[in-house]
């Protein structure tokens, strides 16, 4: 487990801090509540390199486990 660099362990956005902190998919009880994490990720992205780095990486393992559950039988979404 990695962790995140001192200047985003300060940050307010949860969101922000569990992706830097190694997460690679969070999880919300409601729709505008995603909205706003990804509002909140979109703006926070440009401002900490690290978080920019930990959003392609997270990026690249979701694109590689729908790839996994679709030759695998799972559950399938679209791509955008």
């Amino acid at each position: 487990s990695r962790s995140a660099p001192a200047a985003i362990a300060r940050v307010s956005h949860a969101a922000t801090r569990a992706i830097a902190a190694g997460a690679d998919l969070l999880v919300f009880g409601r729709e505008n509540s995603s909205e706003r994490a990804f509002a909140v990720l979109a703006a926070d992205a440009p401002k900490y390199p690290h978080l920019q780095a930990r959003l392609a990486e997270s990026a690249e393992r979701i694109r590689e486990l729908k790839q996994w559950l679709a030759q695998h039988g799972g559950p399938t979404c679209p791509s955008k």
